[in-house]
């Protein structure tokens, strides 16, 4: 089940965005920005996450050694792909072609039907052809077909939360793959720091559960008899730890003590707790709050229905205690998730911020999904709805512009604008001074100095420039030495003798004031 769903879902998605084979694509903005840490995360030096808007780097560098691995693999190395960022792009397809492949075999396993891993497969690509097809593009809803950090975080915790539904039914052999996605999550946000162990806590209260009399007795049984599912949990915990502690040993106290600034600060949450409820609502049905609570109310009805009415076939051992357990981490991760939103967010209306608790919603569904199939064993009728299924969701899929790659920050005058500027200040270091508003495209001319070993820095407000990591920001020397050039943001009319280099997305590149272009 799981090679095949795989195999099917990157099929599927690299067919969709197979542009990336042919097309020249130089990101601006958060790419850009994370392409700046591929770069470094290639020669092993990074230890540290992407960048926050609240001044400060996410805790681990997994996911940028993902695309890093995907950067050199078919770009660097065979030159598949046209451009760096290409190469970023697929390996975030294939990840998710991964996970989605994880989700539908841990679900078929507990089912023993290729058809309930099939149906669930069949609904998570629908659910996220929905959400592109659904919600305001503004919002960027591509979770399957995106390397923007809120999209990526979702089938990461979807999947994360389906091992942990497995692992608390009992199957213990994937607990390697709960540390796994759990690590990827932290390593992703620092949200994760309190989503991830709170999560763990329920999963091992729930695979206790059968033993609440002697759960003392029953710790003893699994460290003594299952050594080999915690001691692979526990080797895949230290190479994820390895970078974080590294990162804080290094520059203690680093980014936690960010961490603890922000979350002692006036900025983490406090909201009234109705504005907590509709910003958590918003992703059972992004309308109403009426609305929302409705078809979450709905959906967990349905739910508890098929897992405590549906007949289980003997096939399908504890299916029912996985189904039971699924929702009760649906639960717990909703109790977070509005505690998150009360005392954690500082802008309820950031919705990107929580697109990871869509996986909440679908995990709901997919309970329904599992149960229904699992029920009818053999039959004819409900093999054909889900084939039918199938074939609507796949077009959905073809339809829906989300899981088609999200290029929409490729910025294509990036690369003449920089091949510009080093042709008028040749082997000089290019000092960019940032305004607010340009940051965007200053990201991106660094991203492509980088690759080209053009020497640039950036010079500004911190907030404005953090994002390139202290490699790339002037010091005073640098200040001094090197040819200066201006990002003003657009629309900007130039000054009488003021050259403008290059006009870009976000920015207009000029020279010095009094300066000659030279035509």
């Amino acid at each position: 089940m799981w090679p095949g769903t795989f195999a099917a879902m990157a099929v599927f998605l690299l067919g969709r965005s197979r542009f990336l084979f042919t097309t020249r694509l130089y990101p601006s903005a958060d790419p850009a920005a994370n392409s700046i840490l591929v770069a470094q995360a290639e020669h092993f030096t990074l230890l540290h996450g992407n960048y926050s808007r609240e001044g400060f780097f996410h805790p681990g560098p997994a996911y940028l050694y993902l695309m890093a691995a995907g950067q050199w693999l078919f770009h660097d190395t065979t030159h598949l792909v046209p451009t760096p960022w290409n190469g970023q792009l697929i390996a975030i397809l294939l990840l998710n072609s991964a996970l989605v492949a994880t989700v539908a075999w841990i679900a078929g396993g507990w089912a023993a039907s290729a058809w309930a891993a099939v149906a669930v497969a069949a609904a998570v690509l629908g659910w996220a052809a929905a959400l592109s097809l659904g919600i305001p593009a503004a919002l960027n809803p591509e979770i399957l077909a995106s390397n923007w950090m809120p999209d990526v975080y979702v089938p990461t915790f979807l999947a994360f939360l389906v091992t942990g539904a497995s692992v608390a039914a009992g199957r213990t052999a994937h607990l390697w793959l709960l540390a796994t996605t759990g690590w990827l999550l932290i390593h992703g946000h620092v949200e994760f720091l309190f989503f991830v162990p709170l999560i763990v806590a329920a999963v091992a209260a729930g695979a206790l559960w059968p033993a609440r009399r002697a759960p003392w007795a029953a710790v003893r049984r699994f460290f003594r008899r299952r050594r080999s599912h915690w001691a692979a949990a526990a080797v895949v915990s230290a190479a994820f730890a390895l970078p974080i502690a590294a990162d804080l040993a290094w520059h203690w106290p680093g980014q936690f003590g960010a961490y603890l600034r922000y979350v002692r600060s006036p900025q983490a949450g406090h909201h009234p707790a109705g504005e907590a409820v509709r910003y958590l609502l918003w992703y059972w049905w992004p309308g109403p709050a009426w609305l929302g609570l409705l078809i979450l109310a709905s959906l967990a009805g349905a739910a508890v229905a098929v897992t405590v009415a549906v007949p289980v076939p003997a096939t399908a051992g504890g299916l029912r205690r996985f189904l039971l357990s699924a929702l009760g981490i649906v639960a717990v991760a909703t109790a977070a998730m509005l505690f998150y939103a009360a005392r954690g967010i500082d802008d309820l209306t950031a919705r990107y911020i929580g697109f990871f608790y869509w996986s909440a919603p679908l995990l709901t569904v997919l309970v329904v999904v599992t149960g229904l199939t699992a029920a009818w064993p053999g039959r004819g009728i409900p093999r054909a709805v889900v084939a039918g299924a199938l074939l609507l969701a796949l077009g959905a899929g073809a339809w829906a512009p989300g899981l088609r790659a999200d290029v929409h920050d490729s910025e294509p005058a990036l690369a003449p604008a920089l091949a510009a500027l080093a042709a008028r200040s040749p082997g000089r270091l290019l000092v960019l001074k940032v305004a607010p508003g340009t940051s965007f495209d200053a990201d991106g001319l660094v991203a492509a100095a980088q690759r080209r070993g053009v020497h640039v820095c950036l010079s500004g407000p911190y907030f404005w420039v953090f994002a390139v990591t202290s490699q790339f920001i002037c010091g005073p020397r640098q200040e001094a030495s090197g040819a200066a050039y201006q990002l003003h943001r657009r629309p900007y009319r130039a000054a009488p003798g003021e050259p403008v280099i290059a006009r870009l997305r976000y920015s207009a590149l000029t020279g010095p004031e009094g300066a000659r272009s030279g035509g």
